[in-house]
């Protein structure tokens, strides 16, 4: 076994969760257990993770994947930070087209670009993304020797990216940004979504089909909704600049954070105490029990 392997591989980035710190003194976030209805105080190192899990052969690990998700990471966290400065500079409703601006001045060129890598291998990495291929994949066209290797995390993400990327560069994105109130997130932060009761069909749709959204809570308060070119809006479609910023309206904040409920598998992340609303949101759940997931 090489040296100095990372073990403890997270499929949400810790940088990215230490966003939602109470004190960044001590990087704790507020965690909440949906299924269980508890909340704790923790550490983002030592919550949603999984030993080894990008790993082709955890007999033999070699960080390969990790490593690769690591620099994806480390290009991404100035580009967050930039956001949090700006949060933290314009913090006053009287600056809401000052804060539009100086997010759509950001995200432009390579920043944008960042952005759209970091979201396209976070949208792979999910574990709960992999059970959920396995429902959509024709097992019978496959050898058992082939479906292992397809049901491996570590490929899955490599080679998922080649296939899913592209299809970022057709989406532009809509940031919303709030001032007294607060993105949450989860244990699946980055999900595709439609208006409809049937979910899209995994890294195919999203960047193809005209009513199929990302949507990625970014920090605690910014938000990132990747929208198809021709996004329909009011019955029409939208013709949008890459990048537009606006604050969200309170109503359109709820359902925001609810969806992310609903969506998440099992376990909440917040900058501050939402007991209630997290647990009332959570007994409404259509998922409520956790469902077996890939690498458990």
């Amino acid at each position: 076994m090489i040296p100095n392997l990372t073990r403890k591989q997270h499929f949400v980035p810790q940088f990215y969760l230490k966003n939602w710190a109470i004190n960044p003194s001590n990087n704790l976030v507020y965690y909440y257990d949906l299924i269980d209805k508890k909340m704790d105080e923790r550490n983002p190192r030592s919550i949603l993770w999984e030993e080894f899990l990008y790993e082709e052969d955890v007999d033999n690990p070699d960080n390969r994947i990790e490593d690769m998700l690591g620099q994806i990471e480390t290009r991404t966290a100035p580009v967050f930070r930039e956001m949090v400065e700006i949060s933290n500079q314009l913090n006053d409703k009287s600056e809401s087209k000052k804060y539009s601006e100086a997010l759509m001045s950001l995200f432009q060129g390579e920043n944008m670009v960042i952005l759209k890598d970091f979201a396209a291998f976070q949208y792979l990495r999910m574990k709960h993304v992999m059970s959920q291929k396995q429902f959509e994949i024709d097992t019978t066209e496959f050898t058992e020797e082939e479906m292992i290797k397809i049901y491996n995390l570590g490929r899955f993400v490599e080679s998922g990216y080649a296939h899913i990327r592209p299809k970022y560069d057709n989406l532009k994105v809509l940031m919303s940004f709030t001032f007294d109130g607060e993105f949450i997130t989860s244990d699946w932060p980055l999900y595709d979504v439609r208006d409809a009761d049937y979910a899209p069909a995994v890294g195919e749709e999203l960047g193809v089909a005209d009513d199929v959204v990302g949507q990625f809570p970014l920090t605690p308060k910014i938000t990132a909704t990747f929208i198809p070119n021709n996004f329909y809006l009011d019955g029409r479609a939208a013709q949008l600049p890459d990048c537009v910023a606006y604050e969200i309206e309170d109503d359109d904040l709820i359902n925001f954070n609810q969806l992310i409920i609903q969506q998440a598998i099992k376990y909440v992340v917040s900058a501050s105490i939402n007991d209630d609303f997290v647990f009332r949101e959570a007994a409404r759940r259509k998922r409520e029990t956790q469902p077996e997931i890939f690498g458990a």
